[in-house]
């Protein structure tokens, strides 16, 4: 069982290869040996097709990316050839005479202290390292080699494309040494890329998240106080049930790819999800919050508070209560909680739709002009 198990594994391997390299016609056939001597044999073809397979996928794949760095190379010199034409021909156009500003190069630090003078003597010598090695970065690429292998294939194959090109026996044992060193050496993460969150983002340490749970528990606890209930919905909807709700907003909302019949996204704020789950259950009167996860893809301000991932509390009353109730006790609520966080002194500003209604007909402004 275990010798047909490999066998099966090893086809497969082979057959993979040979497909990735559009030889389908050459794949190796599966056989069902009946004993150890039929099962020896059939694994040492197969181990032979499979070492054959994955030469020519090494070749065929070396004679690709030699065929793209040569492409590469020839566009980066075409370009550097194109830019020195301009820079030649601003050099013919421009009258300049080498002499004409002498005068103001003598008189460039006049009235400046020996402290100034250094300090601006170094940045410009930083300056002009940085454009020293940003020309060698480029001139590196236009000549070809690792650096211009890297910038297309990245660094992993530009360590493992010089081993396999210089080698015509791709099963000679000091190549598969130095291969197997550099494999190691790469999944050690010895070439990776420095990992860092996406953008709009950030993680929460340990302390972070001990401060963030005591402000819950009393944000909670005011809620409550109030007769609140929890509850959750999930953190993706429907795509229409959150589109054409947010007006210019509704282009912020993050897309999911299409998995399952259903055209998703991630929910942009907890207001949207609320309705939905008032439908779905048939919820009479309800006081409830949830804090939750809300995701918008917005232009991030980080030094203002502003992510693409972060936490929503909402309150809210829904069904039939008494006339602005309701919306005192949500101030009440958020004075509740501003007082129990230290957060200090805070003011709260009062948003209303029939206010602004009101504001404008008061004005004389005509109703078809700010409701449409």
């Amino acid at each position: 069982l275990a010798g047909n198990s490999a066998l099966g594994g090893v086809v497969a391997l082979a057959n993979g290869s040979v497909v990735r390299v559009g030889g389908g016609d050459n794949s190796i056939p599966t056989s069902n040996p009946s004993t150890l001597a039929e099962l020896a044999s059939a694994l040492e073809l197969s181990a032979g097709g499979l070492q054959r397979a994955l030469e020519t996928e090494a070749r065929i794949g070396c004679e690709f990316m030699a065929q793209e760095l040569s492409k590469k190379e020839a566009e980066l010199k075409a370009k550097e050839a194109e830019k020195a034409k301009r820079a030649g021909e601003r050099g013919d156009n421009a009258n300049t005479n080498p002499n004409a500003n002498s005068a103001d190069k003598a008189d460039e630090f006049a009235g400046v202290s020996e402290g100034q003078k250094a300090k601006i003597l170094k940045k410009r010598a930083e300056k002009e390292a940085k454009a020293a090695a940003k020309r060698k970065a480029k001139e590196a690429k236009t000549a070809g080699g690792s650096a211009a292998l890297s910038s297309i294939f990245g660094a992993g194959t530009a360590s493992i494309y010089p081993l396999l090109s210089k080698c015509n026996d791709l099963s000679d044992s000091t190549l598969l040494t130095e291969l197997e060193t550099t494999i190691d050496g790469l999944l050690s993460g010895g070439m990776q890329r420095k990992p860092k969150v996406p953008k709009g983002t950030r993680d929460y340490l340990p302390e972070q998240m001990r401060i963030r749970d005591q402000a819950f528990k009393i944000i909670r606890r005011v809620f409550q106080r109030h007769g609140a209930v929890e509850i959750d919905t999930p953190v993706f909807e429907r795509k229409e049930t959150l589109t054409g709700k947010y007006g210019e907003d509704s282009k912020l909302i993050y897309d999911l790819a299409d998995q399952g019949g259903e055209m998703l996204a991630l929910r942009y704020d907890l207001t949207v999800p609320f309705a939905r789950f008032l439908a779905v259950n048939s919820v009479g009167n309800i006081r409830r919050f949830h804090i939750g996860k809300v995701y918008r893809r917005d232009q991030p301000a980080l030094s203002k508070g502003r992510y693409r991932e972060f936490y929503q509390c909402d309150f809210d009353i829904a069904g039939v209560y008494g006339r602005m109730v309701p919306d005192s006790e949500c101030l009440a609520v958020a004075c509740e909680i501003l007082d129990a966080l230290p957060i200090g002194d805070f003011g709260i500003k009062l948003n209303h739709r029939r206010l602004l209604d009101a504001i404008l007909d008061i004005c004389g402004v005509p109703a078809d002009k700010f409701r449409t």
